[in-house]
């Protein structure tokens, strides 16, 4: 099966009515971001980092995968990259849906939060399988008042959007195209090709029973393009492959 992972960009755009940062295969030019929280104590404390998943929908809905998951944890005064892992359940998809993630950090008993949101991408399903949440974490405590009644303060961080504080989202499963049972027979064997059930933008149709689905034109270095190829009018292109 295909996996992808993103990176947790510094800059923003607007999907499916959500203006958040970008969560993309590529990490552009270095836009640093942080999550940060703070606590005062008598004593240094503990930070927590996790992450809420959601998929958001076209008419803006969202369902809710899994809610502080893939918690790490850091003792001050320490830094570095740390790996939180989920077991992400097989979810239906449709073609316009993107991945929301929600990044935490807690310190005591305060929580912040930012947004990130892939673009629409595509896929039909997101299959079962063990994400990992690949964070740049710190923590670091300041003394804000001396002893005798010494007053501590700590400071949780996760790190985002560039080369050095490159936070990911690795090992996303995912289906991009259903199979219908099409098939055509090449010299090489027979191949399963991928159909679409989101009609927009695909002129190249097939009807099952009574369903129309369609069959998306990729680019020849598409992922997941099989052998066969099509002339649209302006260019070749292939159909898409089922693995």
């Amino acid at each position: 099966m295909p996996t992808k992972s993103f990176h947790f960009r510094g800059d923003q755009h607007t999907v499916n009515g959500l203006t958040a940062y970008k969560l993309l295969e590529e990490l552009g030019e270095d836009n640093q971001v942080v999550v940060q929280a703070s606590q005062g104590d008598l004593s240094p404390l503990p930070c927590y980092f996790n992450s809420d998943v959601y998929i958001r929908h076209l008419d803006e809905a969202e369902d809710l995968l899994g809610s502080s998951i893939a918690q790490t944890s850091r003792n001050p005064n320490s830094e570095g990259y740390q790996d939180g892992t989920w077991d992400c359940p097989e979810t239906s998809f449709v073609s316009t849906d993107v991945i929301k993630i929600v990044e935490r950090v807690t310190v005591g008993g305060v929580s912040e939060t930012k947004i990130w949101i892939t673009e629409q991408l595509g896929w039909t399903k997101l299959n079962a399988a063990t994400w990992t949440f690949h964070r740049y974490t710190a923590a670091n405590t300041y003394m804000v008042h001396p002893p005798p009644n010494t007053q501590w303060v700590t400071v949780g961080t996760i790190a985002h959007g560039t080369s050095s504080y490159d936070t990911q989202l690795q090992n996303v499963s995912f289906v991009a195209y259903s199979d219908i049972g099409l098939r055509i027979k090449t010299g090489a064997g027979i191949v399963k090709i991928g159909v679409v059930s989101d009609l927009a933008g695909h002129r190249l149709r097939i009807r099952k029973g009574a369903v129309t689905y369609a069959i998306p034109l990729l680019g020849l270095s598409d992922d997941g393009t099989s052998g066969i190829r099509i002339y649209d009018g302006s260019a070749i292109k292939a159909l898409p492959k089922v693995d």
